[in-house]
């Protein structure tokens, strides 16, 4: 068995590939999945794409009259300079979260993507692709299979 190859790593489908190849891919763990492919895996599992934080309000500068004690003052000046320059500093953490959310996806992809194997071995000849009989399955139960994928899982 062949499997699809995308600079090393694995895609599902060559329709797959073409499209990672023009638009990109999302890579897990030597898996290349096109954009389409991640989003729909966030949807099946519940997760979303992570919206813009908003830019927190910057720090207020502290009023002489509310300390008693000079020192007082002084430690809380430096603490507003330092809230200050990390306010100016602030970037938005979408980025972080939105990698967080997609490697939980994943997370969830993969303890399913075992337990279906599991199951397909039983009757997936050695050496077959498993994906193929899954593409054949669905096929069978009348779902809306792309063309390409169809004269893929039905070639050699």
């Amino acid at each position: 068995m062949r499997s699809l190859d995308l600079n090393g790593c694995r895609v599902t489908t060559p329709r797959a590939e073409g499209s990672a190849r023009l638009l990109g891919a999302v890579v897990f763990d030597g898996v290349a999945l096109t954009l389409d492919e991640m989003t729909a895996i966030r949807k099946l599992y519940g997760f979303k794409r992570e919206g813009p934080t908003p830019k927190p309000e910057p720090p207020e500068a502290p009023k002489r009259e509310d300390f008693a004690q000079d020192w007082e003052y002084r430690d809380a000046v430096h603490a507003y300079e330092s809230a200050l320059k990390h306010h100016e500093n602030w970037e938005d953490p979408r980025a972080l979260l939105q990698a967080g959310s997609d490697r939980n996806a994943i997370r969830h992809a993969k303890a399913d993507g075992l337990r279906i194997l599991a199951w397909l071995a039983k009757n997936v000849p050695a050496g077959d692709d498993p994906l193929k009989s899954v593409i054949q399955l669905a096929i069978d139960a009348g779902w809306d299979v792309d063309p390409s994928d169809i004269e893929w899982a039905e070639g050699a």
